[in-house]
């Protein structure tokens, strides 16, 4: 269930908090929706145990990085990763290189 507001965000994208159940337990997370102007667009989902989700054990967020979408990953050791993120079609890649998007049956 949605838990807050959603918020928009720079570069055509809309992210809202969830709290809700994965496998049995207790979790929190959150969906960035991403549109691309000409078409199309991608959804990041991320969660966690609500038992272990904090701002201290990190934070990501969805920016604009050269004029393209990145995500960023913030640890909680204070290191930063940034992955570039593009489509091409139904297919998603961070960097160029393709992660795979699969129907999730275990949340719901």
């Amino acid at each position: 269930m949605v838990t807050g507001s959603p918020v928009s965000l720079p570069q055509n994208m809309l992210a809202a908090d969830y709290s809700g159940m994965i496998q049995g337990k207790q979790a929190r997370g959150r969906i960035v929706g991403v549109v691309s102007p000409f078409g199309g667009g991608f959804l990041i989902l991320a969660g966690a145990d609500a038992a272990s989700y904090s701002p201290q054990s990190g934070q990501w967020a969805i920016i604009g990085q050269a004029g393209q979408p990145a995500l960023q990953l913030r640890h909680s050791t204070g290191d930063v990763e940034t992955f570039i993120l593009s489509t091409d079609g139904s297919k998603t890649y961070l960097d160029g290189k393709r992660w795979f998007v699969v129907e999730n049956t275990v949340c719901q």
